[in-house]
């Protein structure tokens, strides 16, 4: 460009730019407006120096001989060639069409370029053929991650936009880059990032071409805890041989894969606490312990007596669950019980708090399926403790969960996919709070559990608070980087458990044997579980107790529960149903069963057993002579079943079941084929029944026929149903029916309420049609009870019974005779 001032100075070297400015100047004097003239045009002529440095020294110059501010004189400098600069910008621009900004080659080749230069002029700008280019969105892509995965809902890339303003990250599913309405959609849900008029699929297939093959894969972390992979995932950090933390979008390398943890993700920063659905992931967050594996065992101890050891052993099983379920595709559930305040959940707290940083405990009386079934899955080797667990209260499907879930059985559901399920895994150790012990379904959880009796205990020393309250101070704290110390033995545990079990296993039967006792399988897994856990880490770490100690205290409750359950199954239920039925006379000796001392029996055996000569049985013999119970099973399980619903409302248990429970038992013999029994002609007949030691069994089926009860007198209503004729066996008819007798009392100025009922049994058919619901009648006969606590059966053999008059009975009670009442 022309400069004729320039030119001027160059011509006059001898006097130059001070020459002009003391000529400028000078002639200005006291002018304001010509002074102001004659600086503006000495900064215009000063603007054509070829560098700064010489430009700030002339400007110096003046400023120092004629007293003027030197920086009145450098800003006009500064606008003077920020003006040519703008105009030399837009004068190329408009040669090539394209900003000075963009990267031609990289422009042409790719279709679009971006940048960030505040709100109005951050975007993409594409190229639009002869028109040059032109900004189609008001925001930047920056590619972080494809978050992969077969379900096209969960499969998305997180993508940064920024308008210039403000930046946020996207999830983006796969399915966004194919419309261009959706990806706007997406955008406007996000804030103030927008597509300009004009911007088409061509313009989004570009974006796509250019940055799909940017997002590196990774996988999400849909279960915390362990990872098949060969980790430890906390919500917040990956535990390899080392702790790594996810990066501020929640996404960390793990050798040569990626893994995203959306917990750890800035991407929820936005979310606000009540719509945040990744809180409970949360809870399972690594934080630095004030105290090592060993403190923690001990002072459990310390707080929770002998409930400590237990703790501590469950802590490893929970830990390494995937290594014991492995063995026999099983791991028990511990089951904390007993009293309010007695101290079972702040147990299961602390028991949890190891793990996660104070979690609260699942409601089983509140809570959906999903979150019911989603707690279970969530967190793979981690404890999940179930609180208020009552066989009466929780739904039945939880009640069928709980019992499978130590068998590894998740829920089956679909994927909204035609002829596509997935499962919802339990990847959890089970913990179950309750008051009451659970025996339904034959005892299906509690024998599939590890049970801890808590009783109220209101004379704690000193010492035991302090020990509480240091414990719940370092919960509070948090204590799940103790895991990290623990994760260590995972390969010894991985290498020894599966034949430190089987060792365990095979030690207690032998100690058990020894002292004579026959306990169950089931109930023995469960405490060796734990025994086969410790016995491999024992030397490896501080515990609280010798293996020997725990030994004999996991000996003691196997041979206590054993018992428990035995007492309390369905099949204990058919044999006292049996001894009932039998005392009603509903079944008979000699006819439905026998028992017979001798000193052998034939017993039928297997196909597979059977000799050369065809023979199907072999005799057992005795030492001595023994009582064994013929018993056929055919003929009364129909009774059975009959009653049992009559009794319960219930269906009993059906006839191959029966079978199998009674060929587990100890006292089972086998299959005798030639029984003789009496027919219903009288005459005797051969058939086949079920043979069992009756001495060991603790049933009475003997009737003692001089004390068939005691003579008793009651009144009360017919309640249920009116009078029904039953066969109690072959030809013999009875009219049943069942009265309600109040028996409410008072007591410290309280009612108290107290109803009995009484089955009553009577040859005197003949009053059938007058025995109402509601009648009142008096009934006298031979009276009996059965059982203890609330499972009593009541009955009487009524030789008389009488319809009262109740409007009778109420005068009576007026005049003052209160006989009848």
């Amino acid at each position: 460009m022309d400069n004729p001032v320039f030119e001027y100075i160059q011509e006059n070297k001898q006097n130059g730019i001070m020459y002009k400015a003391d000529y400028l100047l000078f002639n200005a004097e006291d002018d304001i407006e010509a002074l102001d003239n004659a600086i503006a045009e000495i900064a215009e002529v000063i603007s054509f120096l070829p560098s700064e440095s010489l430009q700030e020294d002339y400007a110096s110059r003046i400023s120092k001989n004629h007293k003027i501010k030197i920086g009145r004189i450098t800003k006009r400098i500064k606008e003077l060639i920020n003006v040519r600069e703008e105009k030399e910008k837009e004068l190329r621009e408009k040669e090539n069409g394209l900003p000075s900004w963009i990267e031609a080659k990289r422009f042409y080749q790719l279709g679009f370029d971006s940048k960030v230069d505040g709100y109005e002029h951050t975007g993409i700008y594409f190229h639009m053929g002869s028109d040059g280019c032109r900004q189609l969105t008001n925001f930047t892509m920056k590619p972080l991650i494809h978050v992969y995965s077969e379900d096209d809902n969960e499969n998305r890339r997180l993508t940064e936009v920024n308008n210039g303003v403000s930046k946020t990250v996207m999830e983006l599913p796969s399915k966004a880059f194919t419309s261009v309405d959706q990806f706007e959609s997406i955008l406007m849900n996000k804030g103030v990032f927008f597509l300009k008029d004009g911007f088409t699929k061509s313009n989004l297939n570009k974006l796509k071409a250019v940055y799909l093959k940017e997002y590196p894969k990774c996988y999400e972390l849909k279960t915390l805890g362990w990872q098949q992979e060969g980790f430890w995932a906390y919500s917040n950090k990956v535990f390899t041989d080392s702790l790594q933390s996810f990066n501020e979008y929640g996404f960390v390398a793990v050798g040569e894969t990626n893994y995203l943890s959306m917990a750890a993700s800035n991407i929820q920063r936005e979310v606000r606490k009540e719509d945040d659905a990744l809180k409970n992931d949360r809870y399972l967050t690594w934080q630095q312990a004030p105290i090592d594996f060993s403190e923690w065992a001990t002072l459990m101890c310390k707080v929770y007596d002998i409930h400590g050891w237990y703790a501590v052993a469950c802590s490893f099983v929970a830990l390494f669950r995937d290594i014991v379920y492995e063995v026999d595709n099983y791991c028990p559930h511990l089951y904390p019980y007993g009293a309010v305040q007695a101290g079972k959940s702040k147990f299961g707290e602390s028991f949890s708090n190891l793990f996660f940083n104070n979690m609260p405990a699942f409601n089983l009386n509140q809570g959906t399926d999903f979150a019911f079934w989603n707690r279970l899955g969530r967190f793979r080797n981690c404890p999940v403790v179930l609180n208020e667990f009552d066989e009466n209260a929780i739904k039945e499907e939880w009640f069928r969960g709980i019992k499978a879930a130590a068998d590894g059985e998740g829920r089956e559901k679909g994927t909204g996919r035609k002829n596509r399920t997935t499962s919802m895994e339990v990847n959890c150790f089970i913990v179950l709070i309750g008051q009451y012990l659970s025996t339904k379904d034959d005892a299906s959880v509690l024998s599939r559990s590890i049970p801890r009796a808590f009783k109220e205990n209101n004379n704690r020393t000193q010492e035991q608070v302090a020990n509480y309250e240091k414990l719940k101070r370092y919960e509070k704290n948090g204590l799940s980087g103790i895991l990290t110390e623990m994760l260590a033995f995972r390969k010894e545990v991985s290498d020894n458990y599966a034949s430190s079990f089987s060792e365990v296993m095979k030690e207690m039967t032998k100690s058990i044997n020894k002292d004579g006792i026959h306990v169950k399988t089931r109930i023995q897994k469960n405490f060796c579980t734990l025994l086969g856990m410790v016995k491999i880490l024992i030397d490896k770490m501080h515990f609280p107790f010798t293996y020997d100690q725990f030994f004999e205290d996991c000996k003691s409750e196997i041979i206590k529960l054993s018992s428990m359950i035995s007492e309390s199954d369905s099949l204990a239920n058919f044999w006292k149903m049996l001894e009932f039925m039998v005392g009603q006379e509903m079944i008979e000796p000699g006819f439905d069963f026998k028992i017979e001392t001798v000193q052998e029996v034939s017993l039928l055996i297997s196909r597979a057993d059977v000799g050369p000569d065809g023979t199907n049985t072999k005799k057992q013999v005795f030492d001595e002579p023994k009582r064994l119970l013929f018993l056929r099973l055919n003929s009364v399980h129909p009774l059975y079943l009959k009653e049992f619903r009559t009794q319960t409302g219930k269906t009993g248990l059906n006839y191959d079941t029966i079978l199998t429970y009674m060929k587990d038992q100890p006292y089972y013999l086998g299959n005798n084929k030639s029984s003789s029994f009496r027919s219903k002609n009288g005459k005797s007949t051969i058939t086949s029944s079920f043979v069992f030691d009756y001495d060991a069994m603790n049933v009475n089926l003997i009737i003692d026929e001089d004390i068939p009860g005691r003579e008793e007198t009651f009144t009360g209503e017919i309640t249920g149903k009116a009078a029904e004729v039953k066969e109690i066996t072959s030809g013999v008819l009875k009219s049943h029916f069942k009265i309600k007798i109040d028996r409410s009392y008072k007591k410290d100025g309280f009612d108290v309420m107290k109803v009995d009922y009484i089955d009553v049994w009577t040859n005197q058919l003949d009053m059938n049609d007058r025995l109402k619901v509601g009648t009142t009648v008096k009934v006298k006969g031979l009276y009996n009870e059965r059982g203890s606590g609330e499972r009593v059966y009541r009955d009487i053999q009524a030789s008389k019974i009488d319809i009262i008059n109740v409007e009778a009975l109420l005068a009576n009670a007026v005049e003052g005779d209160w006989t009848e009442a």
